[in-house]
């Protein structure tokens, strides 16, 4: 695999590609094919920062260590509660050495979150560490390559036993995110964890490989302080190493799809008490495949591989003292034949069958359009400068100059009206662009539509990496769809806004990686959706007649999660709902309303008190009579419950 890899940059100098700095100028005059998603590249004034800019060579030889804290430290200052807006660090193809952790911190020392780096190529960008490093050898304590931390929003340093100060940890670990790249531990270094990860609503590993050589690494991704999730973890592959995945605590989850974990030492995924969700999974030579080592935890694992050295199936290959909803997957050990596994297991038996039903389908690609063909959202220098800065003109330019690809450069961008997004553009990304209302807005600026609009199109629409602020503004809808398009949101949050609402003609849509706000879907298209995160109280999901799947879903608040009506079909595969506050003062809610359709669900219910938590976990309106089913009917999970599978049909 690393010849494979070096093999590929060392053919792109040859050809002449890119330049010393690894210029996306260069790139683009070059005509080289670089296609996001597995591809990145970005215009020069997209308002990302190249870590060669900080000192970075990239040959292999030189120390780039200070390079990538440098580039990371220069992302972003503290800027309190908006905490969407730090810039990406963009890594050029090559190989860059290091030899120390690479974290982010501000000028003060202060652990901080935005920890975003991103790799030209996966094959072609690979990060390196030192063999023999100063501090990597000690399996006892060991120490990482990449260290995504939290910031400090509220409370001590201390507040919920965790460990700012020190760890860098808290539920404050916004925009993480690791995409694109190789990183090899490299020899001798038994204690080297590839990439410690605390991310919190929208993080993600993404289109990474994690390398250990023999007698290295201890774990590939190490997600075990206060508090991982919920985050993504897609495309990943681990090869090596001790333990694959290392998951600890109770909150937040984790989602897992297209995860390939090949010949750990030990252990491919070691779960304590957290929720993990998965699907596409594969698991080669495994001492132990799965381990659920707490009563608190839960595995929700649809369609995996899973190869395993000899033993007993549950207690050694699988080992299980929780619960574990498993569908799809099929093992195989040394010696022996197959064995699929379908339903719940608690411990080692399988106490119940499962019955989800609805296709999984992935999100529509990317268009490939060179570089040169990208349109910017050219902001006016005097509106921009004015009192009440408008850009609604200059959004609506770029989406009317007939481009495909429109791309928003960091900032904020301020309209006064609803934007239509017409059928000629299909990739709109932003580099964390805020989109937020002017001061004073037109009365015609409405707020059951979205501020930007989907009409119809032939071709999928994708809006990446945008930001939809009302906060303390009131109600109002972020994205609409109005005609029959299929639209694709990827790491979208909606601050104060419905995030997407989908109007009864509208296309199939896909949501991955989105926070924070409302969702509604009317209509019989298909919604797949892939780590959501949703806030507030009310109802967070609608879903009027669609069939609806989601892969890792966390919900704050004592709300409704998921109002399911018209003949809709919801399947909620692995879902961490946390009420938080005390609900005994106030009205009866369910956790999910199923008024005429289908309802199939596994989640946790993550509680301190006993007054935050759920009486009603589903509120069936159709039956006669109307059809409850409680909490206290499924086992506790400290003052909350695990439910390993919930079904619900109206017409049962």
């Amino acid at each position: 695999m690393l010849c494979f890899q070096r093999t590929v940059f060392v053919l792109a100098f040859a050809f002449g590609a890119y330049g010393a700095g690894g210029s996306t100028a260069a790139l683009a005059q070059a005509g080289t094919s670089c296609y996001a998603p597995d591809c990145r590249a970005y215009p020069d004034d997209f308002g990302h920062l190249n870590v060669r800019d900080f000192g970075a060579v990239g040959d292999g030889v030189h120390d780039d260590t200070q390079a990538f804290i440098d580039a990371l430290r220069a992302s972003g200052d503290d800027m309190g509660r908006n905490v969407w807006q730090n810039r990406i660090v963009y890594v050029p193809n090559g190989e860059y050495l290091v030899s120390d952790t690479i974290t982010r911190k501000y000028e003060d020392g202060r652990f901080a979150n935005g920890f975003w780096i991103v790799g030209q190529s996966r094959a072609g960008t690979v990060i390196k560490l030192k063999d023999n490093a100063n501090g990597f050898s000690d399996v006892s304590a060991p120490k990482a390559v990449f260290y995504t931390s939290s910031k400090l929003i509220d409370g001590t340093p201390t507040s919920g036993n965790k460990d700012y100060t020190n760890k860098g940890e808290g539920n404050d670990a916004y925009m993480n995110f690791v995409e694109n790249l190789t990183l090899d531990v490299g020899h001798g270094n038994a204690g080297a964890i590839g990439i410690d990860f605390l991310a919190n609503n929208m993080g993600a590993i993404r289109r990474v490989t994690l390398i250990a050589p023999a007698g290295s690494g201890e774990t590939a991704i190490s997600m075990a302080r206060r508090w991982p999730g919920p985050a993504l973890i897609s495309d990943v592959e681990t090869q090596g190493f001790d333990t694959g995945l290392k998951i600890r605590h109770s909150e937040y989850s984790m989602t897992l799809e297209n995860v390939h974990i090949q010949s750990p030492r030990s252990v491919a995924i070691d779960n304590t008490s957290n929720l993990v969700t998965g699907y596409d999974l594969s698991i080669t030579d495994a001492p132990i495949a799965l381990m659920n080592s707490n009563e608190k935890g839960m595995i929700v694992l649809t369609k995996a591989q899973i190869s395993a050295q000899s033993g007993s199936l549950f207690g050694d290959v699988i080992q299980n003292n929780a619960f574990m909803t498993l569908s799809d997957v099929h093992v195989t050990q040394a010696g022996g034949d197959a064995v699929s596994l379908d339903g719940v297991y608690t411990g080692a038996n399988k106490t119940d069958d499962v019955q989800w039903a609805l296709p999984i389908k992935q999100p529509p690609k990317l268009p490939q359009v060179a570089l040169s063909q990208w349109h910017k959202v050219e902001k006016d220098a005097a509106q921009s400068a004015s009192d009440d800065p408008n850009d609604s003109a200059a959004i609506e330019a770029a989406f009317a100059s007939g481009a495909k690809v429109i791309y928003f450069p960091y900032g904020v961008y301020h309209i006064n009206r609803n934007i239509k997004i017409p059928p000629s553009v299909e990739y709109i990304i932003g580099m964390n662009a805020k989109i937020r209302p002017t001061k004073n807005r037109a009365g015609s600026f409405n707020r059951d539509y979205g501020m930007f609009r989907v009409e119809a199109g032939q071709s999928p629409l994708t809006i990446e990496g945008m930001v939809m602020d009302h906060t303390d503004l009131g109600r109002q809808v972020g994205i609409d769809v109005m005609g029959d398009r299929v639209v694709s949101l990827r790491d979208v949050a909606g601050l104060g806004v419905g995030v997407i609402k989908r109007q009864f003609n509208g296309g199939e849509l896909f949501v991955e990686n989105t926070c924070c706000g409302t969702m509604e879907f009317d209509g019989s298209a298909g919604v797949w959706g892939r780590q959501i995160n949703s806030e507030g109280g009310g109802t967070r999901i609608v879903n009027k007649g669609a069939p609806f799947w989601v892969l890792g879903l966390k919900a704050e608040r004592y709300n409704t999660l998921v109002n399911n009506d018209q003949g809709g079909k919801s399947e909620i595969m692995g879902a961490l709902v946390y009420p938080v506050q005390s609900v005994t003062n106030l009205t009866v809610k369910p956790l999910f309303v199923n008024a005429n359709g289908t309802l199939n669900a596994a989640f946790v219910e993550e509680a301190f008190y006993a007054d935050r938590t759920y009486q009603v976990y589903l509120q069936d309106h159709v039956s006669t009579p109307s059809k409850q089913i409680m909490a206290s009917s499924f086992p506790p999970r400290r003052e909350g419950r695990s439910v390993a599978f919930l079904h619900d049909k109206t017409d049962d």
